[in-house]
């Protein structure tokens, strides 16, 4: 397996490289902009209500704050690094998180968030500290994320797709917005897009990935129905339906971790149950599918049709891909609550609509995208490390 993965990226080294070098340099970008650009024009220029662009540090100008606090104090992120640095136990200080207002504590709130990319930050906290741990960790699995996403795209485009697919991956707002600050989305996507290469070679090695991704993000969850589910209808032309049985059997084992997290360990630690939670910290709940809609701003809506158009596509050459599509397109419409804003943010995990994008799309699509991509980016990132709230 190693040698496969070494003469693919011998074979591909080109276009890796490339990836690479994008990566670094918007990502480059990103924090010099969020260095260099007052928020407050930007905010003005957009429209951006003065009560938004008030809920800054201190309530007073950031742009006087060194970059680096300013993440460390960024929505989730700050989240992150409290669960890294102290776990869930009540410390004084804590970080409530910002704009949602509850009678629970914050370390009963964190419970919202997993453990897995805390994990990761401690573990290169002693090398390099906190903060710079959650930005080296997000921005390192950006880009492996960004690679894995070529190679998985090339199983079912050609070489130049699977590059365009790639790069819309990578630039897309919300991708590279949380790419670049200390969020978790990278590290999930690089364990879900190694399982789907590994799904027909090691089903074993496959079921601990989705059960890390699983612990990286609640919505890992849906991962071991899906690829049971995957794994048997790729399986059923060969009338091997006894393995296909087995092998699902195996990946809902490795579910138990997790299920054991959400129905023991949190209501041991907290008194209550992590629905109570959610909705009473972040006032979120699950209705049916489409019932958020309500909640949608222009951009959201937009990226919203679009994935439906693609996933309509898909469906036509690919019902593996779009079936996977909407089960996660299904499953983040049904979200309310103030969250529901934010589906933007959940598309950018949904990988095969971009495969389908970077097949559709040519060069000159590619580019004009790209550029709307990244200025959006830019802008999420900035109000982001300025504590202002974006709903693309």
């Amino acid at each position: 397996m190693g040698a496969k993965v070494l003469e693919d990226l011998k074979q591909h080294r080109n276009h890796v490289l490339l990836l690479i070098l994008t990566g670094i340099c918007v990502k480059f970008a990103l924090f010099f902009f969020a260095w260099a650009f007052p928020v407050a024009p930007i905010g003005q220029m957009m429209g951006v209500k003065p009560e938004f662009l008030s809920i800054n540090l201190n309530n007073s100008s950031s742009d006087t704050i060194p970059l680096d606090a300013k993440i460390r104090r960024a929505f989730d992120t700050a989240v992150y690094i409290d669960i890294a640095q102290e776990g869930y136990s009540e410390v004084p200080g804590r970080t409530k998180f910002l704009m949602y207002s509850s009678s629970l504590s914050a370390s009963t709130c964190a419970h919202m968030w997993l453990f897995l990319y805390p994990l990761a930050i401690r573990l290169l906290a002693s090398l390099v500290g906190f903060v710079a741990s959650a930005i080296l960790a997000s921005n390192f699995f950006s880009l492996t994320s960004t690679i894995l996403l070529y190679f998985v795209a090339l199983k079912y485009v050609d070489d130049s797709s699977a590059f365009r697919a790639a790069i819309l991956f990578l630039l897309y707002p919300q991708n590279l917005a949380y790419g670049t600050g200390g969020y978790s989305e990278p590290l999930f996507m690089t364990f879900v897009l190694s399982a789907w290469l590994l799904l027909e070679q090691n089903i074993l090695l496959c079921g601990v990935l989705i059960m890390l991704a699983s612990l990286t993000r609640y919505f890992g969850l849906l991962l071991f129905p899906l690829f049971a589910l995957i794994n048997a209808a790729r399986k059923l032309p060969d009338k091997e339906l006894k393995k296909a049985a087995a092998d699902g059997i195996l990946l809902h084992l490795f579910a138990l971790p997790l299920l054991y997290w959400l129905f023991i360990q949190v209501p041991n630690d907290t008194g209550i149950s992590f629905s109570q939670i959610e909705s009473m910290c972040a006032h979120v709940s699950f209705g049916i599918p489409g019932s958020s809609l309500l909640f949608l701003q222009p951009i959201g809506a937009f990226f919203l049709y679009a994935s439906i158009i693609a996933v309509w596509q898909l469906w036509k050459n690919n019902k593996i891909l779009a079936g996977y599509s909407i089960v996660f397109l299904l499953s983040f419409m049904s979200i309310n609550g103030l969250t529901a804003v934010s589906i933007g943010r959940y598309i950018g995990i949904i990988w095969p609509l971009f495969i389908f994008y970077g097949r559709y799309f040519a060069w000159k699509d590619t580019l004009v995208l790209s550029a709307g991509f990244f200025l959006l980016g830019a802008i999420m990132f900035i109000f982001h490390v300025n504590l202002i709230p974006t709903t693309f």
